[in-house]
Parts: C-alpha cells; sequence; structure tokens
C-alpha cells in the first residue's frame, strides 16, 4: 500500500494562492536586495508531475532544510551570471564565489520568508533529486514548481505544500447565515394552529330553503382537534374548543400526536 498522500493540488485557486505567497515574499525581502525598483512576476505556479522524467536534467542548485519542511532551487548558469550583474552592477560572465555567496544567501532568506521562520536553515549547495522525499516528488503530493521572473531573470523554486500550513487542510467556508443556538431561535419560531370541530349533516331539503339572514343550529359537538403546523412539523392532537376567562380556548386532551 502506498503511503497517504496529505496534500492534492488539482485546483487552480490553491495554485494561485501559492503564487501569491512566493510573490508576497519577493516584494518583502526586494529592499533589501536591490536599491532600483526591478521587477518582480511569478509567472507560473504547475504541479509537479515526475521529477525523474521533466526534471532529470534541470540542476537542483541549492536546497534548504527545516526538519521535514524544504524547498528546492533551479537556475541554469546564464540566469545566475544576469542576477549577478543585477546585484553588483557588472558584467559577469561566470558567477564567482561572491556571486555564489549572495545568490544563496537570498535562497536562504527567500525559504524563511515563505516558511515563516527565524534562523538560518540548513542549505545544500549542489543538491541531488534524491536528497528530497520521494513520496513527494509523484503527481498529487503536494509539491509544486513556481516559475520566477525576477527583472528578467528566470528561476524555479520546487516547492512542497508543507511549506504553507493553510493549504494542507480543506477551506471550511463561512456559513452563508449566522448561526444561532437553538434555545434562542426558539421564540422566534412561529406554528400555525388550525382548530377543527367535527362535521355538522343537515338535510338537502334544509340547505336548500336557507335565505339571506337566516341562522343555523349546528348543534356542535365541542370536541374536536387541534393541528399544529410548522416547517418540519405536522402535529393533530385531540382537544376541548371553548371557552375559558371570557377568552376561545382550546383544552388538550392528549399530548401524544399523530400525523395526518
Amino acid at each position: 500500500m502506498s503511503e497517504a498522500r496529505p496534500f492534492y493540488l488539482p485546483g487552480s485557486e490553491r495554485l494561485a494562492s501559492v503564487g501569491e505567497h512566493v510573490l508576497q515574499a519577493l516584494h518583502a525581502i526586494a529592499q533589501n536586495w536591490w536599491t532600483q525598483p526591478i521587477t518582480l512576476q511569478v509567472i507560473a505556479v504547475t504541479p509537479l508531475e515526475n521529477a525523474g522524467q521533466r526534471m532529470r536534467s534541470a540542476r537542483l542548485r541549492y536546497l534548504a532544510r527545516d526538519g521535514e519542511t524544504w524547498l528546492g532551487y533551479i537556475a541554469p548558469d546564464v540566469a545566475r551570471a544576469k542576477l549577478a550583474e543585477r546585484w553588483l552592477g557588472c558584467e559577469v560572465s561566470t558567477p564567482g564565489p561572491l556571486a555564489e555567496t549572495l545568490e544563496r544567501e537570498l535562497f536562504q532568506e527567500l525559504f524563511a520568508a515563505l516558511h515563516v521562520v527565524e534562523g538560518a536553515a540548513v542549505v545544500l549547495t549542489d543538491s541531488e533529486w534524491s536528497q528530497l522525499p520521494a513520496t513527494e516528488l509523484h503527481a498529487g503530493a503536494g509539491t509544486c514548481l513556481v516559475e520566477i521572473d525576477i527583472d528578467g531573470v528566470p528561476l524555479i523554486l520546487v516547492a512542497p505544500a508543507r511549506l504553507w500550513p493553510e493549504l494542507l487542510a480543506p477551506q471550511v467556508r463561512p456559513a452563508s447565515r449566522a448561526l444561532r443556538q437553538v434555545a434562542t431561535a426558539v421564540p422566534d419560531t412561529r406554528l400555525r394552529l388550525e382548530a377543527r370541530l367535527p362535521p355538522v349533516q343537515m338535510a338537502l331539503a334544509e340547505v336548500s330553503a336557507l335565505a339571506p339572514g337566516d341562522f343555523i343550529d349546528l348543534q356542535l359537538d365541542l370536541t374536536g382537534s387541534v393541528r399544529l403546523v410548522a416547517r418540519d412539523i405536522d402535529l393533530a392532537l385531540p382537544a376541548l374548543i371553548g371557552k375559558c376567562d371570557g377568552h376561545r380556548a382550546l383544552q388538550l386532551n392528549s399530548t401524544t400526536g399523530t400525523t395526518p
């Protein structure tokens, strides 16, 4: 049995949320790294399908680790040279020790901003794909590729979903209506009450002889029934229909109701 995967990234909303997290982190650290305004963009965020096939030729330049949380960094030599030129303000053909140190520090600061941690993480240089958890390098494991453009310099981050705990669990939308305790809702609940007397039979001849203004002696039996109707309630209760203290009233004869 394969190991359970805690997170999936099929939805565009979650992928867009990953991009927003990365872009916010880039903007937060940009003022510490570039004196002149630069363009920071997240080009795309796509699920990692299979690192062994799609990324076999890509060089995992740096790998940061903090416990089980990690982040990978991919940048070709040409891109690294252009990035060094932005920092040093001169032409750089091959990144030297100073440029590599700056690049490493930038990556470490970016990891700290994404992971929201303080202190330096363990950063491995020129890492191998085998140093990443195998269970997180397959489709559906929650790992994604984040393509970044820093003033024309393309970079790629290999980002696992564990960087953002709020994305690991399904998002629960708030109730569309405010919830209330049952006890507080009872006083506002309305029931429809219908008092029903037994039917009275009359001869057809008596009915046909009626005229406006006539009175009919119904000789009613006041033992009838009461029907209570609400959204999910429909009860019929036997009752005595009459008066009490000068008011029309009902006297329930049984507390057991039946559904008509």
